[in-house]
């Protein structure tokens, strides 16, 4: 929050990774709506399982631009997700993004994404007994069924098929 509105400060701010800029006067409401978009709602059961039952505090701890690019996942799971498509909605370059990631949240970006997508998967098909598996992993972002297939057998020690054939008798 700033009285300050020249150019220099604002490519400042930009060159400081700042993440937006109020002008004075400002009412409460308007700093909160700011700070909403800043942080974002996070999927808590994605959370609980990448950083188990202390996910809030976890979530605390971590940067900015990582909890903005764990929104965007969640936010865009059904399409091509990159660490390049998330730089203009983390604000940093994708190679930091991804040294920032790792340390902060333990795993890589990209396991992030397929840990995501494993879990959206679960639930659909735990959820939609009808869906195909094919439909399935299009829908969480996976052209290619086979890899589908093989990564959430690697992650679940199930197929899709058994997976849910498993939790149907359950």
């Amino acid at each position: 929050i700033t009285s300050a509105s020249s150019e220099a400060h604002a490519i400042a701010c930009a060159n400081l990774n700042v993440q937006g800029i109020i002008k004075k006067p400002v009412e409460p409401a308007i700093v909160l709506n700011e700070l909403k978009k800043i942080i974002g709602t996070l999927c808590v059961s994605h959370l609980t399982g990448l950083f188990g039952p202390e996910y809030k505090d976890k979530v605390e701890s971590l940067s900015i631009p990582v909890k903005r690019a764990l929104e965007y996942v969640q936010r865009n799971l059904d399409g091509d997700v990159k660490r390049i498509d998330i730089k203009s909605y983390a604000h940093i370059s994708p190679d930091y993004l991804s040294r920032i990631f790792h340390r902060e949240c333990g795993i890589t970006f990209k396991e992030y994404v397929m840990f995501c997508r494993i879990n959206a998967s679960k639930d659909l098909l735990l959820s939609r007994p009808g869906l195909k598996i094919s439909t399935i992993a299009r829908s969480v972002g996976m052209k290619d069924v086979n890899y589908f297939s093989r990564f959430f057998r690697k992650q679940t020690g199930f197929t899709p098929g058994e997976f849910r054939e498993k939790h149907r008798r359950e």
